[in-house]
Order: structure tokens, then sequence, then C-alpha cells
């Protein structure tokens, strides 16, 4: 079958044109590697293909591909293609001053109103603004740096103070969590090259301090994001030991409650006797993004391995849309086989957490975890209350 449609049209120049974008990134590189400047006049050549286009197909507002995959497919690419080639011979003056204007300029304007208005005060804002800081860098404009990193609706402090809570985490969700970071980190460190050092915010500290709590035995999250931060905070005098080498990859043996988000899990034994229990009691699933219906979620890990499925998968897997968005992929509670009622309005607050949490307590031989909610079935209302002592659980 040969499909002839506009839809289908915009999804295959949308595929080309983030190919042509990453291919001027791989030739840029590798002009900068070899000074061979046959790849920086093909960089060059995709780069003001793109400057007279951009603004005929919209300019901003997915002119080239859906929002989000514009900025860190497109722009983010196409940025550091120029980066590298800016003082190649290849580019004339008029040629730089056409793919400021024509190109960035445009895109950078559309994405700064966009991730106040879209991203505003979620992970989004750190994936637009990724794209307006590299723009801002490329250029030179203090103003769309100043944008991504103070916006007081999507800006890196802004989103490093409010997105992720008090107890470290994300309020959108473990998945969601590491999807800010890969926004917020490139911010960073380039900030940090250009002088402003974003490293001190405590609370972007607190952002990479919270998962290692959380983690399993042998769990690795965003070692590459880890590797640049700890390396940054031990610079700015506040050292953090990398958490992922093979000498130091013991996960945290201490029980923890994330009593903004909504999360505990109790700790017992250490190697092959390590036991970790888990219950989820917040708005938001921890590690299936945006999953309405997980309360209470139980986790299991004992003998070695984790005894439980997470219940979270992808958006482009078929489980998403499907069996990770019932209640019983969340080993969480059900009433005659009904999933639970959808979550509450999606938003910060730390004050519904502690409302439903009863106890949490880590003594040495019997620690507990109990929680209570009566918003998940109409006239119903659900108690969990799990045990851990000396290598048995008791649900």
């Amino acid at each position: 079958r040969v499909y002839r449609g506009e839809s289908q049209r915009a999804a295959a120049r949308a595929m080309i044109n983030e190919r042509q974008a990453r291919g001027a990134q791989t030739l840029a590189r590798a002009y900068a590697l070899t000074g061979d400047s046959r790849y920086a006049r093909r960089a060059a050549e995709i780069l003001l293909g793109f400057a007279g286009r951009y603004k005929q197909w919209g300019g901003g507002g997915h002119a080239v591909l859906y929002q989000l995959r514009e900025s860190y497919g497109f722009l983010v690419p196409l940025t550091t293609a120029f980066d590298y080639i800016h003082d190649s011979r290849v580019l004339s003056d008029e040629d730089r001053q056409k793919i400021e204007t024509e190109l960035f300029r445009p895109a950078a304007e559309f994405y700064s109103k966009w991730a106040d208005n879209n991203g505003r005060l979620n992970n989004r804002g750190a994936i637009h603004n990724h794209s307006v800081m590299c723009i801002g860098v490329a250029i030179a404009d203090k103003g769309f740096v100043d944008q991504a990193l103070n916006s007081p609706h999507s800006g890196f402090h802004a989103l490093a103070a409010h997105l992720f809570l008090g107890d470290g985490l994300c309020w959108e969700g473990f998945g969601y969590h590491s999807y800010t970071v890969s926004g917020l980190s490139p911010i960073a460190e380039m900030a940090h090259r250009i002088g402003i050092n974003v490293y001190r915010d405590p609370a972007y500290r607190r952002i990479f301090e919270a998962p290692l709590k959380a983690l399993l035995p042998g769990e690795e999250l965003m070692p590459e994001q880890y590797r640049i931060a700890c390396q940054r905070f031990a610079e700015s005098g506040e050292p953090m030991a990398y958490p992922f080498d093979k000498e130091s990859m013991a996960a945290s043996s201490v029980s923890h409650n994330f009593d903004h988000f909504g999360f505990g899990v109790l700790r017992s034994g250490e190697g092959k006797d390590r036991t970790d229990l888990s219950m989820e009691y917040g708005k938001e699933a921890m590690f299936m993004g945006h999953a309405p219906g997980v309360k209470f979620s139980l986790g299991l890990y004992a003998n070695g391995r984790l005894l439980t499925p997470r219940g979270a998968a992808t958006y482009g897997s078929e489980l998403c849309g499907g069996w990770s968005r019932r209640a019983l992929a969340h080993n969480s509670i059900t009433v005659n086989d009904r999933d639970q009622w959808g979550r509450t309005a999606a938003g910060p607050d730390p004050a519904y957490s502690q409302r439903k949490l009863i106890a949490f307590e880590a003594a040495p031989r019997v620690k507990v975890m109990r929680a209570s909610d009566d918003e998940a079935y109409e006239g119903i209302t659900l108690d969990r209350t799990l045990f851990l002592a000396g290598g048995y659980v008791v649900d």
C-alpha cells in the first residue's frame, strides 16, 4: 500500500528533518575533530537550507517536528552544529546572520513562550528551555540565557525548586524525574561553561540525592548526568561521590519515606539477605508517569531480584495504554476486580500524601508502614499495612 495523505507526508518530512539535523551535528563534530572543511561545508549547507525554510514552514509551533521533539531532536543538534563551525571559513557573515535571524531567533522566541505556557512548572519546561539555552549561548543572546535559567514559570531554578518536591522527587514520578533532568543537566553545564555556576543551587543537588534513596541494589539512573553533576559539585566545594562505580554500587540500606511524594521503602538485611519493601500512597504513580489508580502499590525485592513487577511501560509500548494503566499491574488493591478511580487533580500537593500516611516506623527489629485512602472507590476506604522483620514480610 502507498500512503499519499498529508499526515503521512508530514511524518516522512519530520523523520527526514530530524536525520538531517543530527547529520549536521555529526558532520560539524567531524570538522571540529579533523579540521577537514568538507565536513563543515556540508553542515553549513544543511543549516542554510533550514534557515531558508523554517519561517516559511511556520517558525516554531512544531514547524518541523512536534514540539518536544523539535526542541531536542532538531534545534539542539543544529545549534551544536552551528557552534562547531561558527568560526570556520565556510560561513560568511551573511550566512551567520541568515541562520541566526531566519532559524534560531524565531525558534527561541517561540519556545521561550511555549516553555512558560506548555511547560509551566512541568517536565516540558526543561525540554523546551534546553533548546532556548543552546540558542542563547550559540548566538550570545543574554535574554534567551536568562529565560532558560531564571524564568519564574519554566526556568532552571524555578523547576528545581517547584517541580521537584521538598523530598527531592519530581511530583510527576520517577520516569519524569530523569526525563526532566535530561533537559536541566545540559542547561546547567552550558551555564557553567559561560561562567554561571548553578550547581550551588541546593534544590538542584536534592534532585540527585533523592533517587539514590529509592534505587534497588544494582540499579543505575542517569549515570552520565550524575557523572557531570558530581564533578561540578566537587569543584564547587560540596563533593558528592559518584554512586555508580563498581566499588560504590551498594544501594542505600536505610529505610526512607518520601513524605512529600508519597512513597516509602522499608529495608533490612545485607547482601543476599537484603529485602526492600515499598508502597506508594501519593497522588502520582512512582514508576508509571501519570498512571491513575495505584493506591497502594506494593514493591518487593528479595533473594537478589525484584519479585513484583512495577507495571511501568514507555509511551511507545502497547502495554502503556493497556495493562500498565490497570491497578492490578501495580500490585495495588482492587475491589471486585474493578480499577480504582482516576487519580486526583494533577499538581504538587505534599499535604495530600501526608494526609494519607498513618505510620512509617523503621525500628531495628520491626519496620512498619501504613496508609489509608477513601478516594479510590466510592464509599470504600482502602487501608494497607506492611511489616518487615527478620527476613519475612507481612501484608
